[in-house]
């Protein structure tokens, strides 16, 4: 169980940006993303740019102590229906087990109370079973699944998930006290 007041989301920043890089070209977070190219530093900064511009885009850096560890992010955002999509990873390999959950957690707390959307959307490769089971553990529903990412010379399926505000507030709690040890929301 770890200390709710360890953790937080903050806004990425360029001085973010070489160990983003770093963990995004990774192979244990590569081959789980729809593009799994290596991305070169022209490529992230250009990335960036434009996402620092983009009012559908919000990228925040998880941090467990104050030291980065992971990433979440929130995108097309449809702001007449208050719906985004939710897409995450962890970036250091080396994390105690349920790190998941709390950048879980915490993004969900973000995204339904404080930017005030009334249904998150994800997408998961369909052979990355942990994230499949986060998104379970985290109260979200299976919608569909489809297919059509071509990755490793096959097509592969593609899970979808969606939560509601509503659904949220019935979660919230349980999962907070699988996670904190601290009672205190």
């Amino acid at each position: 169980m770890f200390n709710k007041a360890d953790f937080s989301l903050r806004k990425i920043t360029e001085n973010d940006l070489k160990g983003v890089l770093k963990w995004r070209n990774s192979d244990h977070i590569r081959n789980n993303m729809f593009s799994d190219h290596m991305i070169t530093l022209e490529e992230h900064y250009k990335w960036f740019n434009k996402i620092k511009e983009d009012n559908c885009n919000l990228h925040l850096i998880f941090e467990k102590q104050s030291v980065s560890v992971g990433m979440t992010y929130f995108t097309d955002f449809d702001i007449s229906n208050q719906v985004c999509s939710w897409g995450f990873y962890l970036g250091e390999k080396s994390l105690p087990r349920g790190m998941g959950t709390v950048l879980g957690f915490l993004s969900l707390e973000y995204s339904f109370e404080i930017l005030g959307i009334e249904k998150l959307c994800g997408e998961v490769l369909g052979f990355n079973i942990p994230s499949i089971r986060l998104f379970q553990r985290l109260g979200f529903k299976e919608s569909s699944v489809r297919q059509h990412v071509y990755k490793s010379h096959s097509y592969q399926d593609v899970v979808l998930f969606e939560m509601l505000k509503e659904e949220w507030k019935q979660h919230k709690r349980r999962i907070f006290s699988e996670i904190f040890y601290n009672t205190g929301e």
